[in-house]
């Protein structure tokens, strides 16, 4: 009958909508972020309802999952209960831990990134925990690919790269490159992506971060990568 076609159609949707999230979170979040204020608050209900802890499971499955050779040195554990995911690293006789909590909007909503576990290693725990909540804030990778992100910015600083004073991350999350552009007043390098999408938040104004000299995007000095 018509009410079993509706109960159909509405699991159905359900289904879609969990796939989704699981699949294109990224995607999903945007939608979400430019959807109707009525379909807004439905989504984030039934996320934080149902939805978001199938996702977590998911997340945390990954983690638990993830292969000695892939971790390395690093150690991982998560909790779907209470969404928390830890991880534990040692680096130059240094212990730095991170723990990553997903709230019950996730991935609608970001999660949130306690960088005070372990040693600070000079000031430096803070700062890479920072780099991990942007990474994270991207949407664009998993849990435990920006986890192994944060494990492979600390191992490059730790090599003498210098970290982009935007995004205060070593590696670019998505083209994994270093920090590339020289501003050429303060010698300051920075990732080309993030000064871009500095300036753009700055209604066009190109100046650098630190000295707030002017900068040239195709005039400036490239680094290394």
């Amino acid at each position: 009958g018509e009410g079993g076609w509706e109960e159909f159609l509405g699991a159905l949707s359900n289904e879609a909508f969990v796939r989704g999230l699981v699949v294109m979170p990224t995607v999903m979040k945007s939608w979400f972020g430019s959807c109707q204020r009525s379909l807004h608050q439905a989504a984030l209900e039934f996320v934080e309802r149902s939805a978001g802890r199938i996702v977590v499971e998911g997340e945390v499955k990954k983690i638990l999952g993830a292969s000695r050779a892939l971790l390395g040195d690093m150690t991982v554990s998560g909790n779907v209960g209470t969404g928390e995911i830890w991880a534990k690293y040692m680096q130059d006789e240094v212990e730095l831990a991170v723990c990553v909590r997903l709230p019950p909007g996730y991935p609608l909503r970001n999660p949130e990134v306690d960088a005070g576990g372990g040693l600070d290693a000079g000031g430096k725990g803070r700062k890479w925990g920072l780099a991990l909540n942007c990474a994270l804030a991207m949407g664009s990778a998993g849990i435990l690919d920006c986890l192994l992100m944060w494990k492979e910015n600390i191992d490059t600083e730790f090599d003498g790269v210098e970290p982009c004073p935007i995004c205060y991350a070593v590696l670019d999350p998505k083209s994994r490159s270093t920090p590339n552009f020289s501003c050429p007043t303060c010698n300051h390098k920075f990732h080309r992506a993030c000064l871009i999408k500095w300036f753009a938040s700055r209604e066009g104004e190109h100046k650098c971060v630190m000295c707030q000299q002017e900068i040239n995007l195709n005039a400036g000095r490239r680094g290394r990568r």
